[in-house]
């Protein structure tokens, strides 16, 4: 069974690979995809019956049968707020891609704030930041939280129960979804206390107007600077932290530090 996951992971990966990865140069626009190599020999009691051509049957995989998408939990985290952290190579820039890669499919209005990144690595996708432009992401995050002030005045006045207001928003095509690459290393750029406000906003106020947020983070700077350093991190993390119960350890922290 382990062979077979890793089997269905592989194929997984090879199918979304050029979705997944929006920089590949054109040549690679029209890739096909490699059948699936057959599945380690197993005990039968008969081999498999040929096909009416003559040729030998597909075998049957636990990727073609028993696990047909090996990547349908992520639809739970399309509609809200979601963290995504692990160590360097653990797979969260393909996985954050493969998120934005939904979202678009769903008909959400996708930004990416990344101020490490150049705008060709994101086509197609709107990316706010570039060239550490800090100023224009403090811009779109003020209008993040007016839009969601003004998305809650729009439900009070529309008589709608949550459910319909909600589907009405997705037949308008609004559902705001909002990238925040490793954005625990650039919080404290942020001018005033913006990144403060948008975290503690995004992570409480945007699932009934659909306007969910994505926090990527390498845990060395999400779970490092919270609890080993917070005289360094700024306030917007400890909020964050606090949405995750990690209140009391980083208070603890933050005594310690103090009191030396």
């Amino acid at each position: 069974m382990q062979v077979y996951s890793q089997l269905a992971q592989l194929q997984t990966a090879e199918k979304f690979y050029p979705q997944m990865a929006p920089y590949l140069p054109d040549e690679y626009a029209e890739y096909q995809e490699v059948p699936p190599a057959p599945p380690p020999a197993m005990p039968q009691a008969s081999p498999p019956a040929a096909a009416a051509s003559g040729s030998p049957a597909s075998p049957v995989t636990p990727a073609s049968a028993a696990t047909a998408d090996t990547t349908a939990y992520l639809q739970n985290f399309l509609e809200y707020p979601g963290l995504l952290f692990g160590g360097m190579g653990a797979g969260k820039s393909w996985t954050a891609r493969y998120l934005v890669m939904q979202k678009v499919r769903a008909g959400h209005q996708v930004v990416v704030l990344d101020p490490h990144a150049a705008n060709h690595e994101w086509q197609g996708i709107r990316h706010i930041g570039a060239g550490m432009n800090y100023r224009a992401i403090a811009a779109f995050l003020k209008w993040y939280l007016d839009e969601i002030e003004r998305r809650y005045q729009e439900f009070n006045r529309s008589g709608l129960t949550e459910e319909d207001w909600q589907q009405s928003l997705r037949q308008q095509q609004r559902i705001t979804s909002v990238v925040s690459e490793e954005m625990t290393n650039w919080a404290d750029r942020l001018p005033g206390d913006i990144g403060s406000k948008f975290f503690k906003s995004a992570m409480s106020d945007s699932r009934k107007v659909l306007m969910p947020p994505l926090f990527v983070a390498h845990d060395r700077t999400f779970v490092k600077c919270q609890l080993h350093r917070p005289l360094y991190c700024s306030n917007a993390l400890l909020n964050l932290a606090t949405s995750l119960n990690l209140k009391s350890m980083a208070s603890d922290r933050l005594k310690s530090k103090s009191e030396v």
